[in-house]
């Protein structure tokens, strides 16, 4: 496999140097994203909180289409962090829109 080099912008720029900055690491937040295929059994939510652990995550955003209403809030847990979901509507629950 052959190796691409720069591009004609990047070798007219030459090598870019990045100022230090304290200042913008102390207030960074950081971010954790997952769409999950599955955190419906007991231990499936272990994975994700050793990432957020290990990362020192600040928000998270677990996404999960998989729930129903007989899930309960206990299965998905995380110490130190809040949980806030919203269950789909279904088209059965859907307001009527239809006109009478």
């Amino acid at each position: 496999m052959t190796s691409v080099g720069p591009s004609p912008l990047e070798a007219a720029r030459g090598p870019q140097e990045i100022p230090d900055s304290p200042a913008c690491d102390e207030t960074a937040v950081s971010l954790y994203v997952l769409n999950a295929a599955g955190l419906t059994k007991p231990h499936d939510i272990e994975h994700p909180t050793a990432d957020l652990s290990s990362y020192a995550t600040d928000v998270a955003t677990i996404t999960e289409t998989h729930f129903k209403t007989n899930h309960s809030d206990s299965v998905v847990i995380i110490p130190c962090y809040t949980l806030w979901h919203q269950h789909l509507l279904t088209a059965c629950q859907l307001p009527d829109s239809s006109p009478h």
